[in-house]
Order: structure tokens, then sequence, then C-alpha cells
């Protein structure tokens, strides 16, 4: 009697044994499915304090393909177009007889390009590391006017203010972060990266004045030459896979 019950005690015991194992193998050999695949593409948005989505690397546009399972390359490109224009008038206070009027103008265009190889050390992980690193370059112009005229009593002189100018960037990131696939189409990402950046600025200004009874008129230039290294603020981001 005694044989048969250790008998069937270590075909329990084995048994036991087996369906763990059997249960952790399992475990193992399923994976989570992520679209870190040669071919695929995804376009990137980054999610900000408040929870609402705005464009990745401060661009307009952010997107990135898999050239192979552990490698990416993306591509950011920013466009930007301000225009204003505005009255302003100011009336006599106190003793004060002057009344001014103002008429202001600017206008800036920019681009930004940003270009990045990105690789994926184990891109079968359940978190999926990557470093990478790429160049930047930009473009942009301005230009502003502002035109017053005072008048005093029956006397009255106008100035006339413009600033325009072009100025571009270059230079070269780095980037480090971490990306988990919540699906196969849908991740979540958080980077922290650097930059080193060159950036040059040509700026001309010329005022007219119509002041009674010497009109004057003046003009300047000044140009910026600026060598920055930046390290870049901790972003999340959302990743939607094709």
């Amino acid at each position: 009697m005694l044989h048969k019950r250790l008998f069937l005690t270590a075909i329990i015991l084995c048994s036991t044994i087996a369906t763990v194992d059997a249960q952790t193998d399992s475990v193992q050999n399923r994976k989570r499915e992520n679209s870190l695949q040669n071919g695929k593409w995804a376009l990137q948005f980054q999610i900000t304090n408040s929870f609402s989505l705005t464009s990745f690397q401060g661009a307009v546009l952010s997107g990135k393909k898999q050239i192979s399972d552990n490698a990416a390359v993306r591509l950011g490109v920013g466009l930007g177009v301000i225009v204003n224009s505005g009255m302003t008038e100011t009336k006599p206070q106190n003793n004060d007889s002057v009344k001014s009027l103002g008429e202001n103008n600017t206008g800036n265009q920019n681009i930004n390009i940003g270009l990045q190889y990105l690789l994926y050390p184990s891109p079968e992980a359940e978190i999926n590391f990557f470093f990478g690193g790429g160049v930047v370059a930009g473009y942009s112009r301005f230009n502003t006017s502002t035109k017053s005229t005072q008048i005093s009593g029956a006397a009255q002189y106008e100035l006339d203010q413009k600033t325009e100018g072009s100025g571009w960037n270059v230079g070269a990131t780095g980037v480090v972060g971490a990306e988990w696939f919540a699906t196969k189409s849908i991740s979540f990402l958080a980077e922290y990266g650097i930059l080193l950046n060159y950036f040059s600025q040509d700026e001309t200004s010329t005022a007219t004045s119509t002041d009674a009874p010497i009109p004057t008129s003046s003009s300047g230039t000044r140009k910026t030459r600026d060598f920055t290294f930046t390290p870049l603020q901790v972003k999340f981001g959302l990743s939607l896979y094709f």
C-alpha cells in the first residue's frame, strides 16, 4: 500500500512539474507582436503635458520607415508662415498735444528638415530600445515695417522703419529612447536627445524721418553667428504603423 501511495504521489508531482514547465515555455514563446519589420512605415506624434497630440521633432510631418528589422530612417519636415498687420493710434493725454498714428506689418517664413538613422538592437524584445543620430538644416527670412505719424497742432512728421533679413542653420543630433507596442500597429515611445547647431543670420535696418526742418535717414546691418550645444528635453510620442 505504501509503495502504491508513493507511486501515485510521484506521478502527480511529475505531472505538476510538466504542466508548469509547459506553461512557462508557452509564456516564453509568446512574444508581443510589433511592426519593427522591413518595409513598415509610421507616422509619429508628440504627446504634450495636456495629453494632446502635436508634431514630433518640431515638425509639421514626422515619418519613419523600417529599412530592416533592426534599423529605420526618420524624416521630419517643418514649415512656418506668419503674417501680421495692424494699426495703432495714441491720443493726446493731459498736457500732451501730440497725437500718434502707426501702421505695423510683420512677415516670417521658415522651413526645417531633420533626418535621422535609428538602430534597434533587439527588435523582438518586450520593450524596444533604440539609439541613433542624424542631421538638421533650416532656412528662414523675415521682415518688419513700422510707419508712424505724429501730429502736434499744425505740424506733423513721419517715421518709417524697416527691418529685413534671413538666416540658416545646420547641425547634428543624437537620440536614445525606448518604444513599447500596445498593439502591433500602435506604439508609445520616449526619447532624449542632444543638438549641436550652427546658426547664421544677416539683418538690415533702415529708418527715415521727415521731422522738420531737416529730414534724416539712417541704416545699419547686423550679422549673427552662433554655435550651440543643447540637451533636448525628454519627449513622449505615439507612433501609428502601416
